[in-house]
């Protein structure tokens, strides 16, 4: 089986009205365009893959974000870059799952990485999800058959709504 998992990506808040257009094409560029592009070159050696008769085919897990999912106030970019890669991934499954290759977007609210060091005056760090649990959920989606597809899988904190800070 082969896989291939996509974890990059930048974000930055900031009003529609007055969001710089510089800043909303580096979001674009590295939250969608940094994932389509390896896909699609990835794509021979994926179809490939998927042809041997291991019986698990192939896999591509992006791991994305909640604000894909559900709107924030601020995060219009953000938010829009990651429903980007949701929709990505479900029109991928259309497009390749019949052939064996199934694609899954990982959309967790806040994870306690680097990347959510911004908010932890608001949401301190032992309440994000753990990295690991995303790990093991990645792992499951790699084990799963090839007559399997999982689109988007959103994963809250506990604690909250699911979605909301």
């Amino acid at each position: 089986m082969a896989a291939l998992i996509l974890s990059a990506g930048v974000g930055s808040a900031g009003p529609i009205a007055s969001y710089p257009i510089r800043r909303l094409d580096k979001t674009m560029s590295v939250n969608f365009r940094g994932i389509f592009l390896p896909i699609q070159n990835a794509l021979p050696l994926l179809r490939a893959a998927a042809a041997r008769p291991s019986g698990r085919g192939a896999k591509i897990v992006i791991l994305s974000s909640i604000r894909g999912a559900y709107a924030d106030e601020g995060l219009a970019a953000y938010g829009a870059s990651e429903a980007a890669a949701l929709s990505l991934a479900e029109t991928f499954n259309t497009e390749e799952s019949a052939n064996g290759i199934s694609a899954t977007a990982i959309a967790p609210a806040y994870v306690d990485t680097d990347m959510a060091a911004w908010i932890h005056d608001r949401i301190p760090p032992e309440t994000m999800i753990p990295a690991d649990d995303i790990a093991i959920l990645v792992e499951a989606l790699l084990r799963l058959s090839r007559q399997s597809t999982v689109g988007r899988l959103v994963v809250g904190r506990a604690g909250t709504n699911g979605h909301c800070p």
